[in-house]
């Protein structure tokens, strides 16, 4: 991932819901419903399967300090749109990134490109792990494993753990709160693009607060390996639906 807006974003933007659980599954059960009403409730999260939302992302990779403001959407578990206005090394440029399904686009300025192979899987995998409090509710279908990790530490906090399971995605843990039911972490291990090698990207979410009714994080932490993000949000929100027109080639 030479480009920096895609490397940047890649591991960036947040940045479904389903019915039926599995009976054999009493301890996920209680941990799911205690996170879920921690957040707002079922029927206020389940509404964030199609969201709005704009956030600023700063991050030094290389040593050169970047900053992104982003207004991004997002639909169902594979469509998103990342408009960006990017700040790196005293430039400034936009850009759109979108991906859709097994699809996905770069666009700088008036020049547009495919993504290179490698990098929709990657990225969708990493998506969809930084996206996995608000998926809770989905979660409860049985196309999802969840297997209880025990007791952990998430830096200084007592954490509870669940490993997630789907065939069509990475395997993700999800650690919440051992008090409060909130999630802190959530992690995934992928393969890089050029699948030489593999790659451990952690989310740490901090500074609840209410976002449309629900109560979401307003900071993230984004470890990819040496490479640390921080991003600020500044707006959450459902929508009913997204022209699909938005996820085409931009």
């Amino acid at each position: 991932m030479k480009t920096p807006l895609l490397s940047v974003l890649a591991v960036g933007l947040l940045l479904a819901a389903g019915p039926g659980w599995a009976d054999e599954q009493p301890e996920a059960k209680v941990l799911l419903d205690k996170a879920i009403k921690a957040m707002g409730g079922q029927a206020k999260l389940a509404k964030l399967g199609t969201v709005s939302a704009k956030a600023k992302l700063t991050g030094s990779p290389g040593g050169q300090e970047i900053t992104i403001d982003i207004d991004g959407t997002w639909q169902g578990m594979s469509q998103y749109r990342a408009n960006a206005d990017v700040q790196e090394g005293g430039n400034n440029f936009k850009g759109v990134l979108v991906f859709n399904g097994d699809k996905g686009w770069i666009k700088k300025g008036d020049d547009t490109k495919d993504a290179p192979e490698g990098v929709v899987p990657f990225i969708q995998n990493i998506f969809y792990a930084g996206r996995m409090p608000q998926l809770l509710p989905a979660l409860k279908d049985k196309a999802y494993k969840l297997t209880p990790l025990g007791e952990v530490k998430v830096g200084t906090q007592a954490a509870v753990g669940l490993s997630i399971s789907h065939n069509d995605r990475k395997d993700v843990s999800l650690f919440f709160d051992k008090d409060n039911g909130l999630p802190i972490k959530s992690e995934v291990r992928v393969t890089g693009p050029r699948g030489d090698k593999e790659i451990t990207v952690e989310f740490h979410y901090s500074d609840y607060k209410e976002f449309d009714g629900v109560k979401l994080c307003g900071q993230i932490t984004i470890k990819l390996d040496d490479l640390e993000f921080k991003m600020e949000l500044s707006e959450i929100k459902g929508v009913q639906k997204v022209d699909d027109s938005q996820f085409d080639r931009p």
